[in-house]
C-alpha cells in the first residue's frame, strides 16, 4: 500500500534507459603533437556489453516505470509479467525523444568518460563501465541535472 501525505498517494516513479559499449565508439577529440595524430587501436566486435540503469524520484507505491518504446519493452513476455503485477504501472515515452529520459544523459556521460580509453578485453570493458556508474552514484547533483536538462524540475533524488 502507498503513503499517504496531505491526502495525496506517492509512488516510486523510475526512468529505465539501456544501451551497449562497444569497442567501435568513435574517439573523442584530444591532443597531439603537430601532424603526428594519434593512433587508436580498437577491436573490431561491436556491442560487447549491455547496460541497464534506472534513475528514481520520490518514494512509495506504486512502481511508475517510465521508459522508451524499444521492442524489448513491449516484447510478450514483459506484458505477461506487467500483467501479473499490479503495482507496477508503465508509462512510455513519446515515439524518438530520448531527450526527455534522463537515464539517456547518465549512460551518455559513462560512454563521454571512457571515449577514448582502449580495453584490451571485456572484462576490462566492463571495469570501466562500472568505474563510470560508481563515479555518478557519488555525484547526485550530476544525476539531478540529468532530470533538468530533460525538462523536469526535481528538487531531490531518493
Amino acid at each position: 500500500m502507498g503513503t499517504e501525505k496531505a491526502g495525496r498517494r506517492q509512488a516510486l516513479i523510475v526512468f529505465v534507459d539501456e544501451t551497449g559499449f562497444s569497442f567501435q565508439a568513435r574517439p573523442a577529440r584530444t591532443w597531439a603533437p603537430r601532424r603526428r595524430p594519434p593512433v587508436l587501436r580498437r577491436k573490431s566486435q561491436w556491442r560487447q556489453i549491455s547496460t541497464i540503469a534506472a534513475l528514481a524520484i520520490c518514494l512509495g507505491q506504486p512502481l511508475i516505470v517510465i521508459w522508451d518504446r524499444s521492442q524489448g519493452h513491449r516484447a510478450r513476455v514483459v506484458k505477461e509479467y506487467l500483467a501479473t503485477d499490479r503495482e507496477i504501472s508503465v508509462e512510455w515515452l513519446p515515439p524518438y525523444a530520448p531527450e526527455l529520459n534522463p537515464d539517456e544523459y547518465c549512460h551518455g556521460n559513462v560512454k563521454e568518460q571512457i571515449r577514448n580509453a582502449m580495453p584490451e578485453s571485456v572484462e576490462k570493458m566492463q571495469q570501466q563501465v562500472d568505474r563510470g556508474f560508481n563515479r555518478l552514484r557519488k555525484h547526485p547533483e550530476l544525476l539531478l541535472s540529468f532530470f533538468h536538462h530533460a525538462g523536469l524540475r526535481v528538487k531531490r533524488l531518493t
